[in-house]
């Protein structure tokens, strides 16, 4: 799998590996790596996938293990001994599982626009997504609208916010 990775900064500088959300982060880095590059080694990957990495092997599983698996690669193939972190909206949520899993390669973690609660998240945007999905009107979207309906209503699974607000809503 290839995993593309864009580097700023001097290699010697203190290293800081930026971890993006989900649909990537390539405007972060045209804005913010060169900026940040001036006095850290930006590292930052596209997860699989995304972007410019090389896409999905089909059946090929993507999942938090997975991508923590590949940024402790990352660090290892690079020879960093530690590193900071700047976890980038769903990239903060995976900045702190690496965290817990490797404290001894961190230095520090920074959030910036942290998704924590991807179940609350996902229970706020799908129904906009199922309303969207009915105004076009296009019969092939109808599943596509009824899935996200389905799946916005569904029992929460590991999140102890939206298990509160489900057992709130419904008393």
């Amino acid at each position: 799998m290839k995993v593309f990775v864009a580097e700023y900064g001097a290699a010697d500088a203190p290293p800081l590996l930026f971890i993006h959300g989900h649909g990537g982060g390539y405007h972060w880095q045209r804005c913010q790596g060169e900026v940040l590059g001036r006095s850290l080694r930006v590292i930052a990957p596209d997860q699989r996938g995304v972007l410019r990495s090389g896409p999905l092997p089909p059946g090929e599983p993507v999942n938090l293990d997975v991508l923590l698996a590949d940024f402790e690669g990352l660090r290892e193939q690079l020879g960093i001994e530690r590193w900071a972190i700047l976890g980038h909206s769903a990239g903060g949520n995976y900045a702190v599982e690496y965290a817990i899993r490797y404290p001894d390669a961190v230095s520090a973690v920074v959030f910036d626009c942290p998704c924590w609660d991807f179940d609350a998240n996902d229970r706020h945007r799908l129904p906009i997504f199922a309303r969207l999905y009915d105004e076009l009107g296009d019969p092939r979207k109808q599943a596509s609208a009824t899935r996200c309906g389905r799946t916005a209503t569904a029992t929460c699974r590991r999140s102890p916010i939206c298990t509160t607000r489900s057992s709130t809503a419904s008393a």
